[in-house]
């Protein structure tokens, strides 16, 4: 019992560079090369994109719209000054258990080239990806969630 952490350090422990919540952000360029390789190794993928300023919500498209939209995204932030990072948060597909898609989602495109070489689509029961979820950050994204923390703009309820 003497490993055990109590509810405050818990809650206080800070994300640090070998957290598995650590966020790989990347830039613009380089998320539109990640989504295109991706759709090219795997023809019915789909997006999640963010749908507003913030990112609170999200919407579903092919690889056309997504990267129209997140360039879009690029865009509006560049004119505020904003500088924006995507990155991508969740993976899901079909006959892959959740632990290896959170693997894939730290491991980049270089695990996902891996996961498409060493499991061919052959078979029945072989891995494939079917949607890939992306999000943003920003430090005007930032600002805004903290200040909803802090209640701000209102109660929350």
């Amino acid at each position: 019992m003497k490993n055990l952490r109590t509810f405050d350090q818990f809650v206080s422990e800070s994300l640090d560079e070998s957290s598995s919540h650590r966020r790989y952000t990347m830039t613009l360029t380089k998320m539109v090369n990640y989504l295109k390789e991706i759709a090219e190794l795997y023809r019915d993928v789909r997006f999640m994109i963010p749908a507003d300023y913030h990112g609170q919500s999200s919407h579903e498209c092919q690889i056309d719209e997504a990267i129209k939209g997140i360039r879009e995204l690029d865009v509006a932030h560049k004119k505020n000054k904003d500088k924006l990072l995507f990155y991508v948060w969740n993976i899901a597909g079909k006959n892959i258990s959740y632990h290896d898609t959170q693997n894939l989602v730290k491991g980049g495109i270089k695990a996902i080239r891996d996961l498409s070489k060493s499991k061919s689509s052959v078979f029945t029961n072989s891995p494939y990806l079917t949607t890939i979820s992306v999000s943003m950050e920003s430090p005007a994204i930032n600002s805004f969630g903290q200040a909803m923390s802090n209640g701000d703009y209102g109660s929350l309820d």
